[in-house]
Parts: C-alpha cells; structure tokens; sequence
C-alpha cells in the first residue's frame, strides 16, 4: 500500500481513538475504519453486520493489538488480502506482540472505566446513576401543568417492545423543555421504573458522542436529547446525516429507550426518518385554564432574575395577550420571553417598576384586547354613529388576530372607507392604530391629493439613482414601514391620486410587500391599510324616482358601489378586504361627539391652569348650530374654538382663570367663579 495511504488510515484509527478510547490504535478501531472506508470489500470479508460485535468490543474497552500492527498488517499487497488477515486477527484474538484485550465488562460500566471510579461488586457506578460519560445528567424531574396525556403517551410508547426513538415535537415556546422535567414523576406514576438522562442544551453532541453515549447507557435509561433539530441541523439546506445515521444505528442495537425533542417546524425533515421506525408525540396549544398556569410559573422564575424590578398588573395582563404574526413564540415560553424584556429594560432604565411601555422597544403600548367584542366596543366609544362599519372592520382583523386568514402573506386588512366628510373615516383609521398597535404614532398618512401627478409614484418608492430626491430616503412610504411594520398606512382621498399610484399599491395589497429604488423591500404583512374616499355620496344620498322618500341603506350602498366601479380599476377593488359605507351623522351621535371634544378641551385647558365647568345645555347649543349633516362634524371645533374658547381671552388678560360656561338667551355666556 502507498505511503499516503497508510498514513491516512493510521491517521483515521487515531482519530477512532478519540471515539472508542484505547491508547492507541488498534485493530479494532482499524476495522471501523475500513468499514467506512472501503464498505463493498468489508462486507464481502466480514458480512453485512460484520462491523456491530466489533463495536460491541470497543464499547466494553476491549481493545486489540497496537500502532506497530495495524502499519505491519496495512503494508499488504491489496484491500482484500488486509481485510481478510485482519479478520482472522480479529476472531483469532490477540497478535503476536500485541497488548492484550481486556476483560469485556458490562454494559453502562464503560463511564466508570473512564472516570476511574471505584465500583463494588454489583453495585451500578455513581457515574450511570448521575450522568453518562459526561454527556447526559440524571434528572429528578418536577410536576408539569397541561401535559398529562402527553406525558400519558410516552409513558405508553417506552413501555412498549417496539424499538426507536420517541419524537416529541412542539413549537417555540410550547414548552418542550418543561415537558422533559415532568417526565420522571410521569413515569413514577405509570409504574415504570426508568431513570430519565438528559442531554443539557448548552453541551455539544457529536455523531460520536451520540452513538457512545446510546451504547453506553444502562438499560433502565431513558436518554432525552433536547432540541435535537438544532444539533442535526435539520432546518439547513445540508442537515447533518451523521447524527441520524448515529441516533438508528445505537438505537436499534442499544438497551436504552431515546426521546428526542424538537420544534414542529423541524418535523418536515425528520418526518420520513420517524415514521420508518420512530413514534411522534406532538404538542398542542394549551387549554385556557393551563396556559394560564403554565404562565404564572414561568412568570414566577423570570422574574426571580429581577429581584429589584416588579411588573404592575397591566404587564402582567400584557404578557398573556395571543402572539401577534411577527412573534415565532407560543404560550407560555412567549409570556416568559415578553416578561423577561420588559423587566430587563425597566431595570436597564434604572426603575423599579416594569410597566406596559417596556414591551415596545420605541415605548409604544401593544395591543391587549383580544377578543372582537372588547375591539368593537373600544372603538364605538371612541368613533360614534358608525357601529356597521365598525363591526366589518374588527370582523376582518379578528380573522387575522387568530391566524385563519387564507392569504398571510398579504397585508392583515385592506379597507375602503366611503362616505360623506367629517363622519369618523379618518378618526377610525387613528382608533385600528391605538386597538392594534398601540398609539396613534403606528398611524401614517398620505394625502393622496399630492399624487396627482403620475411622477408623484416617485415619493413613495423613491427616485432613480441620480435623481434629485434619491439619497433622502427618509420621506419614502417604504422607509417609514421598513422601520415600523406594524403600522397603519392611510391613503387619505384615494380618488384623487394618479392611476399609476393606484397601480404601485396592486402589489401591495397582493403580495404585502413593495421595493423601493434602493433595492429596499418593505413588509406590508403586519401593517393595515385604510382607503379613504367621497366616491359615491352623491349618488348614495340622491332620491329614488317617484313618490319614495330618501334611499334605503340597502339602496344607498348599491349605489355608492356602483360609482365606486365606475372610477376606481377592478383589479384595484378586488384585492380590498372590506369596503365600509359611512353613513351620515344623527343628531345623538352629534350630541355625543359634542360632549367628548369639549371635554378634550377642558382636559387640555386644565393642563394650562384653567378651571372651566361647562353646563349640559352647552352642549347641545354647541352640537345644534350650525350642523349640516352634508359637513359631518367638522363644525363642532369651530363652534368651540368660536364660542368657548375665543371667550377666555377677556379673562385670560385680566389674570381669571376660573370659568362657568352656560346658556342665557339663545347664545352662550361665561362668567366668572
């Protein structure tokens, strides 16, 4: 055989050293080699389990010959003459010269050889009841809320005389780990009486730590590898076989029982593998009641980190709201996660209490309302006169809060709002960003009556490079939801924009993102997008022919629609989610608008110094002159800015800052308390 060769064989037994121990290489860990080496001649030579008692013989330290051998026996004439002295070595026992092979010893004692542990006479080595050489710790285990018939389930299947790993699978978050810790009390319970090893998360694990660690484990062990898919590298494009060729040769042939736990997101390359000759348990959500649980105790151990920072009740509150699209988390490692930054940046700032502003790195409050009627309710109260287009809004984004819409990749709502002006359109696009994102600053707006002009397509995806405006990004619609994705985009009188904008928002509104001449792309698929448009008033409020009165709502929405096709592109209207009609303002919605933009005003005086009490009957004063349903609201801040606000400048000059403000003779009078 060639020198290189040689030293390259030599060089390969060494390295199996490493693998099996010895102290050095011999004939044995030669024979592993050639088995990978030159596989067809070692099958003819040895058979097709030829290789399974020789690795049985490194296992329990049974090693034979030396270096000198194994470079004597390699310098034959052909692989098939090496192979074939080499197995009558092998069977024959030691060469010449050799060392002798040493006395097999039971299996799970081979840790105890390694860490020269005294071991008396049939009794197991402290090392198989703690750990197992180095790699898997004993674990004692502790009660797991929420998980009993998964726990049920492996209990069952490590019972069972079928062989293979037991594949336990479950998203970020669900709990995995956690599952691993109430495995021994589970098995305690179904009278099986296993001990339960677990590789820790922080340890590497070669292919050969692997298979030592399999074959080298007692019997009565159960070897749990925690976030195996990350060790085999399963989500890669080039996962590592090694790892799975290693995990069903020892399992087929060990005594011990394999658990190995990954994300659900991992199965897809591990499905064809675990259905050959493995046993799936996944992990679902948790029910209400034990997620609740599950949270406060991880909750209670996050927050143990922070002895001198506390969550208020709001937090709390916070950190159990559903996960939102853009978090890979689910209950309760999400609450645990959530909570763990929140305290982490409440105690970076130097604060002892951790409120709902630390969840948001810019300070924003996140979303808390969950279901749609708690939506619902806290934009009527804030939007009045318009519960029908309310409730098509938040039907809409309850679908894509629980993840059943059928197109995520598109934007979480496309809304059209039509209807006559100062209704609410614009204030219900600023309510959707403080209920699904936390403050009216995720709320951006575009007056599209400056994009008239078909170049006017060029502020919103920038210029060419050269172009004047091309290197000041800032102002670009991709830069501001590039760095804040989770906003609202209103496109505010959408009618009046050129029809090449409307086209740069098809994709938009398809595919959720848009790439700017930067080469930038910007993600739309957490962002909402509200339309605003007068299309169709008209024609909705218009009278039928004859004898009937105004149109009935029915009527009035066929009609607007039917504008609506008659301007706007039908592959525009096609990707929109909803279109919600606004109807014009009654006299109680007035009356209701009236009380909270005068109470906006006192709150805002009250901060300037002034004390100002406003009588009931100056309200209705305020919200009856000068309405015209055609204008909407609009005339209440002027009426109030005319005829309460104007007023305070008398006494602002003459130091007064202590008002009543009533009605006397038609007109309303303020007067000093």
């Amino acid at each position: 055989m060639a020198g290189g060769e040689l030293e390259n064989l030599v060089d390969a037994s060494r390295s199996e050293v490493k693998r099996w121990g010895g102290e050095s290489p011999g004939f044995l860990h030669l024979a592993v080699v050639l088995a990978r080496r030159w596989p067809e001649e070692f099958h003819e030579v040895f058979g097709e389990h030829g290789l399974g008692p020789i690795e049985e013989r490194l296992v329990n330290a049974g090693y034979l010959g030396d270096e000198t051998g194994v470079r004597a026996l390699l310098a034959g004439d052909s692989r098939d003459a090496i192979l074939k002295k080499l197995a009558g070595l092998v069977a024959d026992g030691p060469a010449p010269g050799a060392d002798q092979v040493s006395a097999p010893l039971p299996v799970g004692l081979a840790a105890a050889v390694e860490s020269g542990e005294p071991v008396a006479e049939g009794e197991q080595p402290a090392s198989a009841r703690d750990q197992i050489l180095g790699l898997a710790e004993r674990i004692d285990g502790e009660q797991i809320v929420g998980r009993d018939a998964e726990h049920r389930e492996v209990a069952a299947l490590l019972l069972a005389a079928s062989t293979g790993p037991i594949v336990v699978a479950g998203r970020r978050g669900s709990g995995r780990t956690s599952f691993i810790r109430g495995l021994p009390p589970a098995l305690a319970a179904a009278g099986i009486d296993c001990t339960v090893f677990a590789v820790p998360r922080t340890r590497e694990l070669s292919p050969d730590d692997l298979h030592r660690l399999l074959r080298q484990a007692p019997r009565d062990a159960v070897i749990v590898i925690d976030d195996f898919d990350q060790r085999a590298m399963l989500r890669d494009q080039h996962p590592l076989l090694e790892m799975l060729r290693s995990l069903r040769i020892a399992g087929e042939s060990a005594e011990a029982r394999v658990v190995v736990v990954l994300e659900q997101a991992s199965i897809g390359r591990f499905d064809s593998y675990a259905a050959d000759f493995g046993h799936l348990v996944p992990l679902p959500s948790l029910d209400e009641r034990a997620a609740k649980a599950a949270i406060d105790c991880a909750a209670a151990e996050v927050a143990q980190r922070y002895r001198e920072v506390e969550a208020d009740a709001e937090l709390r509150s916070a950190i159990e709201a559903p996960p939102v699209r853009t978090e890979q988390f689910v209950h309760p490692g999400l609450a645990a996660r959530r909570l763990d930054i929140a305290l982490a940046r409440a105690a970076v700032a130097g604060r002892a209490i951790a409120t709902v502003l630390d969840l948001r790195r810019d300070g924003s409050a996140p979303a808390l309302r969950r279901t749609v009627v708690e939506m619902s309710a806290a934009m009527k109260a804030r939007v009045k006169g318009q519960d029908q287009a309310i409730d098509a809004v938040t039907r809409r984004l309850a679908l894509t809060r629980a993840n059943l819409d059928l197109r995520p990749e598109r934007p979480n709502g496309v809304f059209l709002f039509i209807g006559p002006t100062g209704v609410g359109k614009t204030e219900l696009a600023r309510e959707i960003a403080r209920a699904e994102y936390g403050g009216e600053d995720a709320l951006i707006r575009l007056d599209m009556s400056e994009y008239a002009e078909s170049w006017g397509v060029s502020r919103l995806t920038g210029p060419m490079p050269g172009y004047v405006g091309s290197d000041n990004p800032d102002d670009w619609l991709t830069t501001k939801v590039a760095s804040r994705p989770r906003c609202v985009v209103l496109l505010d009188e959408i009618e009046k924009a050129h029809p090449v904008v409307w086209n740069t928002f098809l994709q938009v509104f398809d595919a959720g993102r848009l790439t700017d001449s930067r080469g930038v792309t910007a993600d739309f698929r957490d962002a909402v997008i509200v339309m605003t448009s007068n299309i169709g008033v008209q024609e909705a409020n218009s009278r039928p022919l004859g004898f009937g009165t105004a149109s009935s709502p029915e009527r009035s929405r066929e009609l607007a629609l039917a504008a609506l096709k008659g301007t706007m592109p039908p592959e525009l209207l096609n990707r929109i989610d909803e279109v919600a009609q606004f109807a014009a303002l009654s006299p109680q919605a007035i009356a209701e608008i009236a009380r909270a933009e005068v109470d906006s005003a006192i709150d805002m005086l009250a901060g300037r110094g002034w004390t100002v009490t406003v009588d009931d009957d100056v309200i209705n004063w305020l919200a009856t002159t000068g309405y015209d349903p055609e204008y909407g609201a609009r005339h209440l801040q002027r009426n109030i800015e005319r005829r309460l606000l104007a007023d305070l400048v008398t006494f602002s000059e003459r130091g007064v800052s202590s008002v009543r403000a009533g009605v006397r003779d038609g007109d309303v009078v303020i007067t000093e308390t």
